[in-house]
């Protein structure tokens, strides 16, 4: 079995090397989609204190 998956790697590379380069931009495309994400919700959590950093004085209600 191992000698017939060699052999059929062998005569057929182009696809073999299409399949890794599928494989290298998917996860390409993963890890950019996971850290956009979390560069976004680092940036908005950046965002909202520095709405008050010159504030004398904030107020903020508890509601339980």
């Amino acid at each position: 079995m191992l000698r017939i998956t060699l052999y059929q790697m062998r005569q057929n590379v182009g696809r073999l090397i299409a399949a890794g380069i599928a494989i290298l931009i998917g996860t390409a495309f993963v890890s950019a989609t996971f850290l956009g994400g979390q560069v976004m919700i680092k940036s908005s959590e950046r965002a909202c204190p520095a709405k008050f950093a010159e504030a004398d004085l904030v107020v903020s209600g508890n509601y339980h």
